[in-house]
């Protein structure tokens, strides 16, 4: 049983895929990502839970916090189940309404993974905010949430410890990005979509949405989607955030010409095209940034995409 409060009900077979799913064409992630790691199952293993969706409280530094759960209802308590990290952007837009516009638990094989979507403050009281990244105290509560859901979560069910995948969109995109950076050392793969992490001069960086490579810690694979057309700058912040966890992960050169990341500022707009997915050379695990048409959205919601947002995602995810 869970540590905390649930509530919710199981739909009748499988999981609701929770919507009708965007974009046009299948697209896939560059690279081979070599074999994977052997499965690392949980003190959860043996154990059964609610399945189904619900929602789920939790108590984290004296704050009553909040996610909603996807569990599937054929869960197998003897597997172990890559568990997915779902962060809606907005201030109180919230973690169910953020299941129905990520939409990936639709892609096939339907209920390999458990997913939770975690709300931020702003969803449970008017004077909380959206979810803070950089080195604030809001942002390190944050950090904290991340931690008691996985833990909760791995005593409940049998989670592999060594697939844990992180996403979001917008202020949830700069999140997934700030778990790739300080919670590295435990998220396996993290696809930011629409990021806005801030890349500051130095370790001291104070400000919010601010990080360093020098706060960073492991080297999680990472593939970013950021739209030139986009109102949150794809220079700086989607290079900035991208060339940050790159630079954790010690990479070298680009994987192909279109793009010069030694200096930010000298990259020619014109240069970047919709359907470029590039790969960082040289890095401590699999980095990659892809672009796409549209605005700050995920690829496909507001017209056709170059690819589907949705079997990208896991086919990234599923690959590490």
């Amino acid at each position: 049983m869970l540590g905390a409060g649930c509530s919710g009900d199981a739909p009748a077979d499988g999981v609701d895929s929770g919507g009708s799913g965007m974009g046009t064409s299948r697209g896939e992630p560059p690279g081979d990502p070599g074999p994977l790691d052997a499965p690392a199952g949980s003190r959860g293993c043996g154990q059964s839970g609610p399945t189904g969706t619900f929602h789920q409280s939790i108590e984290v530094a004296g704050v009553q916090r909040t996610f909603f759960a996807s569990v599937p209802t054929g869960y197998d308590p003897s597997r172990e189940y890559p568990i997915v990290f779902g962060y809606h952007g907005g201030d109180d837009f919230g973690g169910e309404a953020m299941r129905g516009y990520l939409d990936l638990e639709r892609v096939e094989p339907v209920g390999s993974e458990i997913f939770v979507y975690p709300d931020a403050t702003a969803v449970n009281d008017p004077s909380g905010t959206g979810f803070e990244y950089g080195v604030t105290e809001a942002a390190m509560a944050d950090d904290a949430f991340f931690d008691a859901i996985l833990e909760l979560m791995s005593s409940n069910y049998c989670i592999d410890e060594n697939r844990v995948f992180v996403t979001g969109q917008s202020a949830g995109g700069g999140y997934a990005a700030q778990l790739a950076c300080h919670r590295g050392d435990v998220v396996t793969a993290a696809v930011p979509v629409a990021a806005n992490l801030v890349l500051c001069g130095d370790s001291t960086c104070s400000g919010w949405g601010e990080t360093h490579p020098d706060l960073c810690v492991g080297s999680p694979n990472v593939m970013q989607m950021h739209s030139p057309d986009d109102w949150i700058d794809y220079n700086p912040f989607g290079l900035g955030t991208f060339e940050l966890l790159a630079s954790a992960a010690g990479c070298g050169t680009w994987d192909g010409p279109e793009l010069v990341i030694a200096d930010l500022g000298t990259v020619p707009m014109e240069d970047i095209s919709p359907t470029t997915c590039q790969r960082r050379l040289g890095c401590d695990s699999e980095m990659v940034l892809c672009s796409y048409s549209g605005g700050h959205q995920i690829p496909g919601w507001d017209g056709p995409s170059e690819y589907e947002f949705q079997q990208v995602t896991m086919d990234f995810f599923r690959a590490h």
